[in-house]
């Protein structure tokens, strides 16, 4: 992804930064127009973002060509960047750079480079029952032939911890590192909360929902019970779009409770929980599925 909001990826980086390493994050570009990779900065953290190769084929009705165009471009494209960096560490992300981390730490290794390679798996990739049939398949292949190449493995929770262990009889459990916000980021003197922003009095119920909105995480479900809590107000803070999304607008319409409904676009990873902290309560009410009963998503740890 293009880092922004990869409160998770950003939280590792900067932790890095404060035990004194020179870091650097490779991304994934939503500008379709990008030629070249990009440099920027994200919150003080050098960032190479690296144009989607998706944006070139001009057409694949079959989602895991473009998979495999993409991680294949991708490998292309870092490999020379990686070169140039010479790095001590590879630290990788979910599922999708499983792969990408187990052939760029082997080819600098093949070159003499003393390196360690570090994944991060986010997803319980077993799982993902909404994920294409083929991708899952292929990822899953990904996993098996990457994970015991990691020098070292971390994840999100104790449960999918357990599972990876028992999956692939691995000598010892990977570490759970929560997704928990840094509480020094709790700023009490948080100028524009989001009760103040959607100028509601604090005698008014307000639950907020916090992230990327998908069916399997049951917005529906919460739209549909809005007209059982009359004086209920709810904010989603997303900057979801898409069909599913439109349908819970659609439907918040028609059972008559829109006016009661707000969305809102994200602010920084470092400013939600001071941002949140006056809503009455925080809700996710994701649907019973694979991944949904392993997982430990940060929304949970912004509300606590």
């Amino acid at each position: 992804n293009d880092v922004k909001n990869d409160s998770r990826v950003k939280k590792c980086a900067k932790a890095l930064q404060k035990a004194n390493c020179n870091v650097t994050i490779f991304g994934l570009s939503s500008d379709k127009e990008q030629q070249g990779v990009k440099r920027v900065e994200i919150q003080g953290i050098p960032t190479l973002l690296f144009p989607n190769p998706r944006f070139t084929i001009l057409s694949s009705a079959v989602r895991i060509y473009t998979r495999k165009y993409v991680t294949q471009g991708l490998l292309a494209a870092m490999w020379k960047y990686i070169n140039m960096e010479r790095p001590y560490f590879i630290h990788t992300h979910d599922f999708h750079s499983i792969i990408i981390g187990k052939e760029l730490s082997l080819r600098l290794k093949k070159e003499g480079q003393e390196v360690k390679w570090v994944h991060d798996f986010h997803e319980y990739v077993k799982g993902l029952d909404g994920l294409d049939d083929e991708i899952k398949e292929w990822s899953l292949i990904e996993e098996h032939e990457s994970i015991l190449h990691a020098d070292y493995l971390t994840t999100v929770s104790p449960t999918l911890s357990t599972a990876l262990r028992k999956d692939y009889n691995l000598d010892k459990e990977p570490t759970v590192l929560y997704n928990a916000p840094n509480r020094s980021n709790l700023n009490l003197d948080y100028d524009l909360t989001i009760r103040k922003k959607l100028n509601l009095p604090a005698n008014v119920d307000l639950g907020v929902y916090i992230g990327g909105i998908s069916e399997f995480r049951g917005l529906h479900t919460l739209i549909g019970a809005m007209p059982l809590v009359p004086k209920l107000h709810i904010a989603l803070v997303t900057e979801t779009k898409g069909k599913y999304m439109d349908s819970l607008i659609e439907s918040a319409k028609e059972l008559g409770c829109y006016d009661r409904l707000h969305i809102l676009p994200y602010v920084d990873s470092t400013e939600i929980t001071s941002f949140i902290r006056d809503a009455t309560f925080g809700i996710h009410p994701m649907i019973r599925y694979g991944n949904a009963e392993v997982a430990l998503p940060n929304k949970l740890f912004d509300y606590i």
